[in-house]
């Protein structure tokens, strides 16, 4: 359980023990309202979440496969790693910029490998 989701689980615990759902407010005490604002923030990364050295060994593996392959291969890749930033509790902004920078390295070191084979 992400701390995210502990403290939503709290804060909707505490609403409904204040506020049952299934008992009126009373009119004659305004002051018992309460109302508890679920809490937002925006989680960020402190470093890029997948580095050079994963890229270029991802697109190694992508270049020995078929060009379909390759491709299915690069998709699946790249879902997965926003599931991951998903389930981090990552805001939306920042995890289609971490998939942008992320899908543009790939993008770019397959083409390097493709270009520039290394020769041994």
């Amino acid at each position: 359980m992400t701390e995210k989701s502990r403290v939503v689980r709290l804060v909707s615990s505490t609403l409904s023990e204040l506020l049952p759902a299934r008992r009126p407010p009373r009119s004659d005490h305004p002051h018992l309202l309460i109302k508890i604002a679920r809490p937002t923030a925006t989680v960020l990364l402190k470093r890029p979440f997948r580095d050079a050295a994963y890229i270029r060994r991802h697109v190694s593996y992508v270049v020995k496969e078929s060009t379909e392959q390759g491709e299915q291969h690069i998709i699946r890749n790249l879902l997965s790693i926003r599931r991951k930033l998903v389930e981090m509790g990552l805001d939306r902004e920042v995890i289609d910029r971490e998939m942008q920078s992320i899908e543009g390295e790939v993008r770019a070191e397959l083409w390097r490998q493709i270009l520039l084979p290394e020769v041994p």
